[in-house]
């Protein structure tokens, strides 16, 4: 079973002769955060518990016993504070995404409210030649300007997925050509909303200003 990390920690323990817990940990700090913020763990001795265990399973894996592997008698503890404090933070910035997504799920609400509710008054005005008329143009238009990508909807748990990823440092190439696909040439106000995110994700640099953007 594989699980965020555990490439990474066999790698080490396969390439390194004297693979060592302590080093892999000091070596993977920022890492070890990456990898850990959506477990359910709080204190430093059970994040240090948890990841050796891991530990000790990958070496089993990579030299079909534990011969030679020997858990510390101790543990760095400011090492691992670091680590959780990473982690908080990490949290945090995922709590902030998730209500940022929720925002803009509400103006998108609004937004689509007021346009089913214009076009429910426009149904119950009489209809005239002009007024079908016009009516006409319009879906003609629209059927003119449409594009393939408009279809493709956006989901804001997406955005929210990808902001979070983006602002971890784990958004890649793959990350962005996927993303990349979901931009329309919509004009309403969601689309023009989720397009210019997608925009600021597939930036290479974001300022402080845009970052809090995504945030």
């Amino acid at each position: 079973m594989t699980y965020k990390g555990h490439k990474e920690l066999k790698k080490y323990i396969d390439q390194t002769p004297k693979a060592s817990f302590t080093k892999v940990v000091e070596k993977e700090v920022v890492n070890l955060a990456n990898w850990s913020f959506q477990e359910s763990i709080n204190t430093s001795p059970a994040l240090n518990g948890f990841w050796f265990e891991k530990y000790r399973q990958v070496y089993m894996e990579v030299n079909g016993n534990a011969k030679g592997l020997r858990k510390p008698k101790s543990f760095n503890l400011l090492i691992w504070n670091d680590i959780l404090a990473r982690i908080n933070r990490r949290r945090k910035l995922v709590d902030r995404c998730s209500e940022a997504a929720l925002d803009v799920t509400a103006a998108v609400v609004k937004s689509s409210t007021a346009q089913v509710t214009q076009s429910l008054n426009h149904r119950n005005l009489p209809i005239n030649d002009n007024l079908a008329e016009s009516r006409g143009n319009e879906e003609a238009s629209t059927e003119e300007s449409s594009d393939p990508g408009d279809s493709i909807e956006v989901k804001n748990s997406d955005l929210n997925n990808y902001a979070a990823k983006k602002l971890l440092g784990t958004f890649d190439e793959n990350d962005k050509t996927t993303i990349r696909q979901k931009l329309t040439k919509g004009d309403s106000i969601e689309q023009r909303i989720t397009n210019h995110i997608i925009e600021l994700l597939c930036q290479d640099h974001l300022t402080p200003i845009e970052q809090e953007t995504l945030k």
